[in-house]
């Protein structure tokens, strides 16, 4: 919108309409998905850093970056520059040179527009202010999850969620099974205790083993 003085000179010595629409949409195409490479860039950067400040059990909460979400990505970055383009392509391409040229000439080029886009810019600001403000938030929450006494000593334990096989269908060949893995695990070099349970502090129910 501000450069519509420019096509208008550009229309004025010949470039024609249906070269000058396509222009604008490449451009804010451009710079769309120049936004959307850096909004990909800061998950990618900033996703082991979550995951450390995450507390055990919300790990599930934590993902990674997929071709969906690539896909998802790409095709919002698309349809960004498109919707946000058409109405300056439309604009600058079916204005009237002479009117736009005179409003250039006198300085005052789209007083309406220019009031709309800088109420444009401060709706922008504020709803980033606010992301930024609940990230900062979330964050700051997840850390201190981290500094919660738990009420129990997690140092130096390794659980591990142990699936039985077809032939353990039997709940009577279980116990023979438990014994089995817990007397080699108890042998192993280092290991001071070692136990089945039901369910783990934090964690979905399922036979686990702590030792």
């Amino acid at each position: 919108s501000v450069r519509r003085g420019e096509y208008a000179v550009r229309l004025s010595l010949g470039a024609t309409r249906a070269r000058l629409a396509p222009q604008v949409l490449v451009e804010a195409l451009c710079l769309s998905m120049a936004g959307g490479v850096l909004g990909l860039a800061i998950p990618v950067l900033t996703t082991t850093f979550v995951e450390r400040i995450v507390p055990i059990g919300l790990q599930a909460f934590t993902g990674s970056l997929d071709l969906r979400l690539l896909a998802f990505a790409g095709a919002l970055s698309i349809a960004t520059g498109l919707l946000f383009s058409v109405g300056p392509a439309f604009q600058s391409a079916h204005a009237s040179t002479a009117e736009v040229l005179q409003q250039h000439a006198r300085g005052n080029a789209g007083g309406r527009s220019r009031a709309f886009r800088d109420g444009l810019v401060v709706l922008q600001v504020a709803a980033t202010l606010v992301l930024l403000v609940a990230a900062g938030l979330m964050l700051r929450t997840l850390a201190n999850l981290n500094a919660v006494e738990r009420g129990f000593d997690a140092d130096n334990v390794l659980t591990m969620v142990v699936p039985l096989m077809p032939k353990y269908a039997d709940p009577s060949k279980r116990p023979a099974f438990y014994d089995s893995i817990l007397d080699g695990v108890r042998a192993l070099p280092g290991v001071r205790g070692a136990a089945f349970g039901s369910a783990l502090p934090f964690q979905s129910t399922g036979f686990t083993r702590g030792f």
